[in-house]
């Protein structure tokens, strides 16, 4: 091999090593790429049921419309029914009338794709007055909200649950029942002697008595025998109470 040909095959195998070096250099100094940050359900829906009021305390029904037509967390069909349907005496976002002070929220559920978050006034540690019930749906890292119900103060949409029943709280049950629980005990297709078992949590929401505010249920306040529509998810240990109304 001729000097000419050994110094071109140094100089070649010399640049393939720089340009190797060159290569892994700039791939070790690339940017980590991160995952995009889903804010939850809860927090998506709050913040707008609390800019939405802050639009109503604060300014007129244009801005209010303006507020809807601009907002990129509902879906269409849901802000041509709430422009219609929004009037000075019916707020069709909060489900309530005057506007309360200062308004929560809890999730009533949240799945990867899916979730309902319940908007209520807030008045202290448990009041609630007339819910909202937000229904959203997730799509490419983002929320979005393509329903609103109003529970109307008195009872939660029919629709939302599993179990919706009325009857009469018992705790001295037979077996297989677990004495000492308390029950709803109610007709079903025209026959009577139903049971089931309620299961509460700080989810639950209790009304005690005609146009009473909406409290966290407290299984101590509620006697046996008082008549009452239950509303929740049916599971197999018994009844998940979202919603309880004395009537």
């Amino acid at each position: 091999m001729t000097d000419m040909k050994k110094i071109l095959l140094f100089s070649l195998l010399v640049l393939v090593l720089l340009l190797s070096i060159a290569g892994i250099y700039q791939y070790t100094q690339q940017p980590e790429v991160k995952a995009p940050k889903v804010t939850s359900a809860i927090d998506q829906a709050l913040d707008f049921a609390q800019n939405w009021h802050d639009v109503r305390v604060n300014n007129s029904s244009d801005a209010s419309n303006n507020f809807l037509a601009a907002s990129e967390l509902l879906t269409d069909g849901l802000k041509a029914r709430l422009t219609a349907t929004y009037t000075s005496d019916f707020d069709p976002i909060l489900c309530t009338n005057p506007l309360p002070e200062r308004i929560a929220a809890k999730v009533i559920y949240e799945q990867s794709d899916e979730a309902e978050v319940m908007i209520f006034a807030r008045d202290g540690e448990d009041f609630m007055a007339k819910p909202a019930i937000f229904k959203m749906t997730r799509s490419e890292n983002r929320w979005t909200i393509f329903d609103i119900l109003c529970s109307q103060g008195e009872t939660a949409p029919t629709e939302e649950f599993s179990f919706n029943q009325s009857g009469q709280l018992l705790r001295n049950v037979p077996s297989p029942y677990q004495n000492g629980v308390l029950h709803i005990v109610f007709e079903q297709d025209g026959k009577a002697g139903y049971v089931a078992p309620l299961q509460f949590s700080d989810l639950s929401a209790c009304q005690l008595s005609e146009n009473a505010p909406w409290e966290t249920c407290d299984p101590q306040k509620l006697m046996d025998t008082t008549f009452v529509t239950v509303q929740g998810q049916m599971l197999e240990s018994g009844v998940s109470v979202q919603f309880l109304t004395v009537r």
